[in-house]
């Protein structure tokens, strides 16, 4: 059972800014995660995750109806903690959106 990967497209812009062999590393982690999507640590909802990718962290959310991995943001340590508070507040409105667009 394979999960489909997306990512958001605000995670798309940061992705094109990044140097190549990031960009690698980022469709290493994307392989990854298709197969076994529990392996981040759970933030707050066990369907939020955090992943650890080199200084950074991945932000993705899992919907396992849909089997879908939606990666919605990367920082760096400094500023995790503000990446997460901003998925949180919102995150009802992600979800329904991802829902509607991927059904």
């Amino acid at each position: 059972m394979s999960y489909r990967v997306y990512t958001s497209e605000i995670l798309d812009k940061k992705i094109n800014r990044l140097v190549p062999h990031l960009k690698a590393r980022l469709e290493k982690l994307k392989k990854s995660l298709e197969e076994n999507p529990f392996t981040g640590k759970p933030l707050k909802h066990d369907y939020l995750r955090e992943k650890k990718w080199g200084p950074f962290r991945v932000y993705y959310l899992i919907i396992k109806d849909m089997l879908i991995v939606f990666l919605l943001e990367f920082s760096d340590k400094k500023e995790q903690q503000k990446v997460i508070n901003e998925i949180l507040y919102d995150l009802d409105n992600i979800m329904s959106e991802i829902k509607k667009k991927y059904k």
